[in-house]
């Protein structure tokens, strides 16, 4: 039987550790399973947020923030579906949902049916939030984010949209009758200037 010598055998220890690391890897790969990718969530990897391009999501990230829900409440007005907020005082209200990771960390605020005519919500962040077939009938909507919103069968008409952003928003069957588009991204993404002065 051959002799090794210390050295050598000193050297065999050290390689040891690579390669069962490699038969290990070798052994994983050959039963089509695979080790988690980088940056999911495991022993060691830590998610590293990705904001979509909002406003507040930005904000969240770079500052390190706490997501703050969407309120029950706006002055006397409950954020529910159908409510009753006539000429409510929505100003800077801050209903739309907030997405860091790859799954909302906030989903938006649902006012299905309810009832905003004449309310003002200028530079309400709204991203998202369900309007489907709300009464928004002579509302302030001035520079609002409203991307993505769901503004189906919902009544416009007369309200004032200089400024807002409609991206993606589904305004498929609202009313739009004497509604006022200055500076308006449409859902298309086309500038509206038809009612500038």
């Amino acid at each position: 039987m051959p002799t090794v010598s210390p050295l050598r055998a000193q050297r065999a220890m050290h390689l040891l550790p690579l390669a069962l690391s490699l038969g290990l890897a070798l052994a994983i790969a050959a039963c089509g399973s695979s080790t988690p990718p980088p940056g999911a969530p495991g022993e060691g990897n830590e998610r590293v947020p990705t904001p979509t391009p909002t406003r507040i999501s930005q904000g969240v990230v770079k500052m390190g923030s706490t997501v703050v829900p969407v309120p029950s409440s706006v002055g006397s007005c409950e954020i529910k579906p159908e409510t009753q907020c006539p000429g409510a005082d929505m100003r800077k209200a801050d209903l739309g949902q907030i997405k860091v990771g790859q799954h909302p960390d906030r989903l938006p605020a649902h006012l299905k049916g309810a009832n905003f005519e004449g309310a003002d919500f200028t530079e309400a962040f709204l991203e998202r939030v369900d309007f489907t077939g709300a009464n928004l009938r002579n509302a302030k909507l001035r520079d609002v984010n409203l991307i993505s919103s769901f503004l189906f069968q919902a009544d416009l008409r007369g309200a004032d949209l200089t400024g807002a952003d409609l991206t993606f928003a589904d305004m498929d069957e609202a009313m739009l009758e004497g509604a006022i588009f200055c500076n308006t991204t449409m859902p298309n993404s086309n500038i509206n200037n038809e009612d500038c002065p």
